[in-house]
């Protein structure tokens, strides 16, 4: 704050400085001028004894430097001017100590310092003048308390001034920070209210789809009866299959055995064949050969003459007859050969059938085991029918549950409604307290 004349005014009337003391400051100034180094020195002395202001003036300035501002000060302050250039060298001073830190303790005890030892310069100038060393001392310590006294005051109005700009800062970080938190309320305020809409939304669209989803389980666990059912008379369909499928195998085993025993026996018949057609060819020879004798018997007859007519009628009839018996073999041959012709066709065919048997007897087999994994493949089923049975008994039990949250959920979406609602009008509450607090600190 710019000091204007009416204050100075002010003070130099409380103080009772008037025209005559003002009038008497520069002629102490003259006693006291030739001392004033002296004084300078043991003042700055006695601060060196103190660390911190020891300290404070090493790392702001240096002795020469302030001792020469001092003697321009007091010089000025011994004027009895106290015109504006004084003022603004007191308002640099105060402003200048508050930005260092050197608090009003510390110079007001410098003042009482200064002022000991001017009143011991005084004393011994004056000696036994008591009124002239009364009102020198008097017009001194009247000097000194003005310039302390604004000092001072210029010191705090800097410090108001600071605190003032560290106040506007922290009530903006504060505004700033707390209008970010209120509207972050009001925001979250305003999701709270939307989620308890889509919370209780949720929650009677679950409880619909729940009640769905109960009727589907109801639903299914009917079907997974119906397939159970299904299943277990699918079971005892392939048990009979099964049995048949056996019982064929069985039979075809026989029919394989029977085919084998009789191809068996065919082929005797067929090695009796031959053995005939060996006999007959036997028969064959024998005939040819007597049919050649009984030739020779006919020549033998004829040259004998009659003596030999009656050899040669049994020659004939032992040609025919071997004549016939020739035919007759041949006949047996052609038989024995068609015979073994058909033996042969007969071995083959009952071949094919053994054969067909096998095949039937392999496929056989290949139903049995197939109908052996389908009736695993049933059994695994059935397992699993139990277990969707069980699942969708389960289902049907937790839909209770499942209904029973839905309608938690509906209520606490309701209460989570007026809880928002709540949050919406204390954060409006907490809005208007802030802006209150910051008119009120503003102002301040």
């Amino acid at each position: 704050m710019v000091r204007n004349d009416s204050d100075v005014a002010k003070r130099l009337e409380f103080l009772q400085i008037d025209g005559e003391t003002r009038a008497e400051l520069p002629k102490i100034f003259e006693i006291v001028k030739p001392e004033l180094p002296e004084l300078l020195d043991k003042f700055y002395d006695h601060l060196a004894t103190i660390p911190a202001l020891a300290a404070m003036i090493g790392e702001h300035s240096d002795v020469s430097t302030l001792k020469a501002a001092q003697t321009t000060h007091w010089q000025a302050l011994f004027s009895g001017a106290f015109d504006e250039e004084y003022i603004e060298r007191v308002t640099r001073i105060g402003r200048a100590h508050n930005r260092i830190g050197l608090e009003p303790r510390w110079y007001m005890a410098g003042y009482s310092f200064v002022l000991t030892h001017l009143t011991a310069i005084l004393s011994r100038h004056f000696g036994r003048k008591s009124q002239r060393l009364q009102a020198a001392t008097n017009a001194v310590t009247k000097a000194l308390f003005f310039d302390m006294d604004f000092a001072i005051s210029v010191y705090f109005d800097a410090m108001r001034e600071n605190a003032r700009v560290a106040l506007d800062g922290h009530a903006e970080s504060f505004e700033t920070t707390v209008q970010a938190l209120v509207d972050n309320l009001a925001s979250a305020s305003t999701e709270m209210q939307a989620t308890a809409e889509s919370m209780a939304n949720n929650a009677e669209q679950g409880l619909a789809q729940g009640s769905e989803a109960s009727a589907a389980a109801l639903q299914a666990n009917t079907n997974v009866g119906i397939v159970a059912a299904a299943a277990a008379e699918l079971a005892v369909s392939l048990q009979g299959v099964s049995e048949q499928v056996a019982e064929s195998g069985k039979v075809t085993e026989a029919a394989v055995k029977e085919a084998r025993h009789t191809n068996e026996e065919v082929g005797r018949l067929s090695d009796a064949a031959e053995k005939i057609g060996d006999v007959v060819s036997l028969i064959s020879d024998i005939a040819g050969q007597t049919n050649l004798l009984a030739l020779n018997a006919t020549i033998e007859a004829a040259r004998a003459g009659d003596a030999g007519k009656g050899f040669s009628v049994v020659a004939s009839e032992v040609k025919n007859l071997a004549n016939q018996t020739a035919k007759a073999t041949e006949e047996i041959t052609g038989q024995i050969s068609q015979m073994q012709t058909a033996t042969d066709n007969t071995v083959k065919a009952i071949q094919r059938i053994a054969e067909t048997i096998e095949k039937v007897d392999e496929i056989g087999g290949a139903i049995s085991m197939a109908v052996q994994d389908q009736n695993k493949a049933t059994g695994e089923m059935g397992r699993n029918i139990t277990e969707a049975n069980a699942g969708t008994e389960k289902v049907s039990s937790n839909m209770v549950g499942v209904k029973e949250a839905a309608d938690q959920t509906a209520s606490a979406s309701g209460n989570v409604a007026e809880a928002a609602g709540g949050l919406s009008e204390q954060a409006e509450l907490l809005n208007g307290a802030v802006d209150k607090f910051l008119r009120d600190i503003r102002a301040a």
